[in-house]
């Protein structure tokens, strides 16, 4: 955009007084705290503006534009289209140019009337029109105004060279502007283009709403007194009177906005029987945040999403503090009795803050217990510890599912490390290889000049492995083995730092080898669709893959598969024969038991699934069933068992599920099993949706945004996650 613009500025300074409204765009654009990402406007300031290009004047005089000005027309918000058999109809001493099928904006769908004088014709062709910027011959005036309340929505398009002859050759080009019309010429033929388009004026609340929807959309600051900011506005059509209103009562607008969207939340969730959590502590700015986020199955069998809170946490971290926060969190949104399983990652204090309150949980919490960032230790005297036990009882957290992801991640970095560092056959190769990545690692990025050599080698430059974020050293690895040695081992030279020999590349390729399956899992894992049915299947598959590759490696990795499987058994012991996580997988049609190699393991399943669904059946009412009156001595000579109703009702449920095909949409055939599926399905494997909340709440909370109360930084951060102000139709579950 920033390129677009100084060229125009450039290619038409003499006229510049003339675009009142352009001066404006221009320095919007050139507001620091306007312009989005990238120097470009973002959607929502599309949707802001309205693409309002009919408020805007702009005049293509003379076009004998540069590349520069062809490129910066293409890429931004003008753009080339060569037309089709839609563009121009010739009729008589007239001709009809109509809008695209699919406009920019929502404007009037009257044709505008060209005048072309007897005599000549239009015949143009989709095969002799080329897309690009016109001849220089072309002389091209374009003026786009809001018409007056209640007037056509027709001009006149006077031809100035009267005396023009008809053309053997068609028009060469076409500019698509703003709206996507079309405008056409005939070769010189100097020609002036008047469209006056009517936009529907925008009352108050839309206005304001506009506006908030691009504030909380794109995490822009709550100001609306940007003078510049205020003229584009002011150019959009509204109904009389009506005005942006100052930063101050647009705050209290998004105070009520946000009330109405807990409230619409509230109201949903109160439909819903299952749901569940995830949960996390988040520090920036020397500040602890708590974030949740809830996730539920609809009727119609789709995943949807909303974060309910990112509230301020102050003092230590304690296992007491996050179970009463958690608890609050959820009795604020009324999720008591339907909150099926809270998933968090391995720190201790959120596996102590569920052993203690919910007792009787999935997972012996008493392994697998990691030491995360946010973890501090606790001191706790007897006075503490008896008035912890006696208040115990006040509440109870749901079942607690571990961050699957976590733990994978947990294996690929803590069990493997581990692993080559103890084994003779690794130790020296693996430390050595690893040794001299990280010099790489540091060089590329402390230094420009070294940065630069390595992007000229690779054309791409390296990844530097991070502790908070997961497949971090495996991404980092894969992006150095992909350049090859003969080239790897010039550039460290150039960069001052050892080369690597063979063996030690030859080490990284199979460890990237081993390590890619456990990354494909985690992939999976974390993505916004995946339920936990998901888990068992993939766990599943990984180790199956994984010590497929034994035969493929060298000596240096080959007990590098076995050690990873004996992890995964290890940290997921008790996840892998869960009753909760065979449902899961068993209810969802693309696994049913397809995953379970052993007979014995699937007829278990298969029981369960029976079990379940006979408990998941409404109770039949025996006086429903027809029953021919019989006498009490003819019952006792009948003395055969009673029919098993509901178990034969059951099985063949299961049966025909079994039997049937893998879209998720059978479920609807099997109404016992949708509701199994989704009460197990309902949780996610990961605890990945929460990490996104705070990836949003980096940039909410930016440095320009550091005074920004906790309360109001949670709300603009909860309406930008829920999608406040997205239209339905268009907003990602």
């Amino acid at each position: 955009m920033k390129q677009f613009m100084t060229q125009l500025r450039k290619n038409f300074s003499t006229r510049l007084d003339d675009f009142a409204i352009t001066k404006d765009v221009l320095e919007f654009v050139c507001d620091p705290f306007s312009i989005s990402q990238g120097g470009e406007f973002s959607a929502n300031a599309k949707k802001l503006l309205q693409l309002d290009e009919a408020a805007l004047q702009i005049q293509l005089i003379d076009m004998q534009a540069s590349s520069q000005m062809q490129a910066a027309l293409r890429g931004q918000s003008f753009h080339l289209e060569a037309p089709h058999d839609r563009a121009l109809t010739a009729r008589g001493t007239s001709c009809m140019v109509k809008p695209c099928d699919q406009p920019d904006v929502n404007v009037s769908r009257e044709e505008t009337q060209l005048s072309v004088p007897a005599g000549q014709q239009t015949t143009e062709k989709p095969s002799d029109i080329k897309a690009g910027i016109p001849p220089p011959e072309f002389r091209l005036q374009v003026s786009l105004r809001p018409l007056p309340s209640g007037s056509a929505s027709r001009s006149s398009l006077p031809l100035r060279n009267k005396a023009a002859k008809p053309q053997s050759e068609p028009a060469a080009a076409a500019l698509a502007l703003g709206h996507n019309y079309k405008w056409f010429n005939c070769k010189n033929t100097s020609m002036q283009v008047k469209i006056d388009l009517r936009a529907t004026g925008l009352s108050a609340a839309e206005l304001k709403k506009l506006v908030a929807g691009y504030i909380v959309e794109d995490m822009l600051p709550i100001s609306t007194d940007s003078e510049s900011f205020r003229r584009i506005v002011e150019k959009i059509p509204t109904k009389s009177g009506v005005k942006l209103p100052q930063r101050k009562s647009f705050a209290g607008y998004l105070e009520r906005e946000y009330d109405i969207m807990d409230a619409n939340l509230k109201a949903t969730l109160g439909e819903v029987d299952f749901v569940s959590t995830t949960a996390d502590i988040w520090t920036v700015n020397n500040k602890s945040f708590m974030g949740v986020t809830i996730h539920w199955i609809n009727s119609t069998l789709q995943r949807n999403k909303a974060a309910l809170a990112c509230k301020r946490i102050r003092g230590r971290h304690t296992y007491d503090v996050i179970g009463a926060e958690i608890e609050e969190i959820h009795s604020s949104y009324g999720l008591h009795g339907k909150v099926v399983a809270t998933v968090t990652d391995n720190a201790s204090n959120f596996a102590k803050a569920f052993r203690v309150y919910q007792p009787c949980n999935l997972e012996s919490e008493s392994e697998n217990e990691e030491e995360g960032d946010d973890e501090e230790p606790t001191f706790t005297d007897v006075i503490e510890a008896l008035s912890t036990a006696s208040g115990d009882g006040q509440f109870s957290l749901p079942p607690h599912y571990r961050c699957a992801s976590h733990t994978i991640n947990l294996i690929s970095t803590s069990d493997v490390d581990k692993h080559l560092n103890s084994c003779a056959d690794t130790k020296a190769v693996y430390r050595s290889s690893i040794a001299k990545c990280t010099a790489l690692w540091t060089k590329a990025s402390r230094s420009t000049l070294a940065s630069e050599q390595v992007e000229e080698v690779s054309r791409r430059k390296l990844m530097v492995p991070t502790s908070t974020r997961w497949n971090s050293l495996y991404e980092a690895i894969s992006r150095i083995i992909t350049i090859p040695l003969n080239e790897l081992n010039p550039l460290c030279v150039k960069l001052g730092i050892k080369c690597l020999n063979e063996r030690e590349y030859q080490f990284l390729k199979e460890y990237c080898t081993v390590m890619k399956p456990l990354t494909v899992a985690l992939d999976i894992l974390q993505g916004d669709e995946c339920t936990y049915g998901a888990l068992l299947p993939t766990l599943t598959s990984l180790m199956s893959k994984t010590l497929a590759l034994k035969d493929d490696l060298s000596r240096m990795t080959a007990s590098l598969p076995d050690v990873i499987v004996k992890a995964i058994k290890t940290r997921f012991d008790a996840v892998l024969d869960s009753q909760e996580g065979l449902l899961a997988a068993a209810t969802c049609p693309k696994f049913k038991l397809r995953w379970l190699r052993d007979e014995r393991r699937r007829e278990h399943v298969k029981e369960l699934l029976t079990t379940e669904c006979r408990k998941a059946a409404p109770a039949t009412d025996n006086a429903n069933v027809s029953q021919l009156p019989a006498s009490p001595a003819e019952m006792d000579f009948f003395d055969f068992e009673n029919q098993p109703t509901e178990s034969f009702s059951a099985e063949k449920e299961v049966t025909d599920y079994l039997r049937s095909g893998y879209e998720l949409e059978i479920l609807n055939q099997f109404p016992n099993l949708k509701k199994m599926y989704m009460k197990y399905n309902t949780p996610t494997p990961s605890s990945a949706p929460v990490e996104r909340l705070f990836s949003l709440g980096g940039l909410v909370l930016s440095p320009k945004r550091n005074r920004l109360s906790d309360r109001r930084f949670e709300k603009l951060l909860l309406m930008r996650y829920n999608h406040c102000f997205t239209p339905k139709e268009n907003k990602k579950t």
